[in-house]
């Protein structure tokens, strides 16, 4: 028998646990839905993300927003990110483009979830009034978030 027949048998023999994705329920806010979860990246981790969202303006026109991400996992229960979005308005006879703020953020995850208690968190933002669509005003916002899994 040649042994490249039996190689395939050999490995899942001794196949051990794999290390890949660990965070696959996941949700950060506004991908893929407006929901986001309690849980930020894992420790060390640098995660960079991009979104599209398109919005009809009364009127008629549109609003085309791009948002760029980039997190960092600064301890074993927290991150840090800025995100740059970059705004497109197409109305008659008016359009616009450009970076529209810069928006920095912290999460915090004071608890994980058990069978009695949700996963909690607070996150920070803020935004800064950047770029030809980023309005005037300096922006602060918090959150309290839970999570909380059912079935398998």
């Amino acid at each position: 028998m040649k042994l490249w027949l039996a190689l395939p048998g050999l490995m899942a023999l001794t196949a051990t646990e794999a290390a890949a994705q660990v965070d696959y329920r996941n949700l950060d806010d506004e991908r893929p839905v407006a929901v986001e979860d309690a849980y930020p990246i894992e420790r060390y981790a640098f995660e960079l993300l991009g979104a599209y969202r398109f919005a009809r303006l009364p009127g008629g026109g549109g609003l085309h927003v791009w948002v760029s991400e980039l997190s960092y996992g600064v301890a074993k229960a927290a991150s840090i990110g800025v995100k740059a979005p970059f705004a497109a308005t197409t109305r008659r006879g008016a359009s616009g483009f450009g970076l529209a703020g810069v928006r920095a953020f912290g999460l915090v995850n004071l608890t994980t979830e058990r069978p009695s208690l949700p996963g909690l968190a607070l996150r920070l933002d803020g935004t800064l009034p950047a770029g030809g669509q980023g309005g005037r005003g300096v922006a602060v916002m918090i959150q309290a978030l839970a999570s909380r899994s059912f079935g398998r």
